[in-house]
C-alpha cells in the first residue's frame, strides 16, 4: 500500500517516515478520498495543529488524543490500521524515555501499516524520535526578503549598434563575414 504525502512523495507499507511541513501542506494527504478505502488512525497530543482545519474526516479516519506518551505509545502498538498519521505534540514529553518509548513503538507499527510522523517544526523530542525514522521529508518555506528592503530598479542597457530589433541568423553571418 502507498499512502501519498504530497505530489511525487509517498510512503509505502513498511516504512516509518517522519515529516517537517506547513499544515498547508498535509491537509490535501489527509483529506483525499482515496485514503477512505483504508482504516486510518490519526493520533494527536494535547494539542493540534491540524485537527481544528481538518474539516471533514475522510471515509475510515479515527481520530484519537493521547495525554501522556505512555498512552500515545500503547495506542501505536494496539492500532491494527493500514494507515496510521501522528501529529507530534512536544508537550507530551518531559524525559527521553518517552521520546524513545514513542519512537521504538513507530517503528514496530510501521512492520505492518504506513506510519508518519508529522510535526510542523523540529523540535529536541522530534529529533530524538526520527532517530529509528526510516525516511525523514524536510518542507520549508521559501525565503522571503524583508518588506523594509529596498528593491533595486536596474534600468535596461541599451547596447550601441542595435537599434533595428532582432536579426536572423543569415543576417548575423552576412555581416560578420
Amino acid at each position: 500500500m502507498e499512502f501519498e504525502l504530497a505530489p511525487t512523495i509517498s510512503v509505502q507499507t513498511g516504512m516509518f517516515c517522519a515529516m517537517i511541513a506547513p499544515g498547508e501542506l498535509v491537509l490535501p494527504a489527509l483529506t483525499n478520498p482515496d485514503n477512505g478505502r483504508y482504516l486510518f488512525l490519526y493520533l494527536t497530543g494535547t494539542t493540534s495543529v491540524i485537527l481544528p482545519a481538518l474539516a471533514k474526516h475522510p471515509g475510515n479516519m479515527e481520530v484519537r488524543r493521547a495525554v501522556s506518551p505512555g498512552q500515545l505509545a500503547a495506542e501505536i502498538r494496539t492500532a491494527r490500521h493500514s494507515i496510521l498519521f501522528v501529529e507530534h505534540d512536544p508537550s507530551l514529553y518531559a524525559i527521553e524515555e518517552d521520546a524513545a518509548s514513542v519512537a521504538h513503538a513507530l517503528k514496530e507499527a510501521s512492520e505492518g501499516a504506513v506510519v508518519v510522523l508529522y510535526a510542523p517544526d523540529a523540535d529536541p523530542w522530534f529529533d530524538l524520535i526520527i532517530s529509528c525514522a526510516d525516511q525523514v521529508i524536510y518542507f520549508r518555506e521559501p525565503p522571503v526578503p524583508p518588506r523594509d528592503t529596498l528593491r533595486r530598479a536596474y534600468p535596461s542597457r541599451k547596447l550601441t549598434g542595435t537599434g533595428k530589433g532582432q536579426s536572423t541568423l543569415e543576417g548575423f553571418l552576412a555581416g560578420g563575414s
